[in-house]
């Protein structure tokens, strides 16, 4: 994915917007971390 998909994907899914001046390797960090939240959440 490019920098933007997952910028676009977090937003459709999450409803977050990340920071695009982040790096990749950053927005994927916390794109994982905003889909562990959500697993965590469904789990409760």
């Amino acid at each position: 994915m490019t920098k933007a998909q997952i910028i676009e994907h977090c937003q459709s899914l999450y409803g977050v917007e990340l920071d695009g001046s982040q790096t990749k390797a950053e927005l994927v960090e916390q794109a994982t971390a905003l889909e562990a939240q959500t697993l965590d959440d469904l789990l409760l």
